[in-house]
């Protein structure tokens, strides 16, 4: 229920190394997925690996900083990597009654990690939970949110007092119980006073550094694989579609602000590959800079 603290016996481990630095260069880079590895990106400077693998690395976040970049391993591991010296700290490994973490946030000081797991059981009842655990150390998580839909989306409030959470239900499932609620969620960092900011439909929700505006990716007006993304005010006020897909982009995904929040970078559907385009914050001057990408974070 929301705002109990239980806790969830995990294997949290020490520190692996192994990685390369990116280039120093003005700018916050966006990290991205191609191929199962996870790369940094720079318009018009290129690409830095990051990791090389023979599992697939995905669902990047950055930290505050942009020097740890977190990710799930697979598909239960959640590890950073610190760009700088390539160690790596596996936070971590979710046993098989998950399905595997969704989705991945830094908090605002950079010393937790916010996450969200599903469970499925007969008849295709879904449960959505949030966690929160230290970044650092090998102290287990906390569960903050249970019985939720599916959570697609994370974002920390400045002063990490509070997130928000985008949620949906896949279709042909149901929910799991009658807290579960859709849309964009808020609530604090131990789960409680939770409230529903936008009842609509949402996922891959993202917050402006300064608390002021967040943005997601809705499908009011098109289909579910098709997409738009929407922007809003933190309180779900003024939502209005910033992007819809056309005949060189079909389909959008994962806009993540960038860190001073004027511009947005999202995915495409285009000639069967995911693509990395950019646009201003009010959804002009929309560019393509990079070609198959299959995830993103700013």
């Amino acid at each position: 229920m929301p705002g109990a603290r239980s806790v969830l016996v995990l294997a949290v481990v020490g520190v692996l190394t192994g990685a390369v630095a990116p280039p120093a260069s003005a700018g916050a880079p966006i990290a991205v997925e191609r191929h199962g590895d996870l790369f940094s990106f720079l318009p018009r400077v290129g690409l830095t690996r990051l990791t090389v693998s023979i599992r697939r690395e995905r669902t990047p976040s950055w930290s505050p900083d942009h020097r740890r970049l977190a990710f799930v391993g697979g598909n239960r591991t959640l590890v950073w990597l610190d760009t700088v010296t390539g160690i790596r700290h596996r936070v971590v490994h979710v046993p098989p009654r998950f399905e595997g973490i969704d989705a991945v946030a830094w908090s605002p000081d950079g010393g937790r990690l916010a996450f969200s797991t599903t469970t499925v059981s007969g008849l295709h009842r879904l449960c959505g939970q949030v966690w929160v655990v230290p970044a650092f150390g090998r102290s287990p998580p906390a569960k903050i949110l249970g019985a939720q839909a599916w959570v697609t989306g994370l974002a920390w409030g400045p002063g990490g007092s509070w997130l928000l959470a985008s949620a949906e239900w896949p279709n042909g499932i149901r929910a799991c119980g009658p807290a579960a609620r859709t849309g964009i969620l808020r609530f604090g960092s131990d789960g409680s006073h939770r409230a529903v900011v936008a009842d609509t439909t949402a996922s891959s929700v993202d917050l402006s550094a300064d608390g002021r505006r967040l943005v997601y990716r809705g499908w009011l007006r098109t289909c579910h694989a098709c997409g738009e993304i929407w922007r809003s005010g933190a309180d779900g006020s003024r939502a209005h579609v910033i992007a819809m897909p056309r005949h060189d982009a079909f389909g959008l995904y994962e806009p993540r602000f960038d860190p001073d929040g004027g511009r947005v970078a999202f995915l495409t559907s285009r000639h069967g590959h995911l693509s990395v385009w950019i646009m201003r914050a009010d959804g002009s001057r929309r560019q393509l800079v990079l070609q198959h990408a299959e995830a993103l974070d700013w």
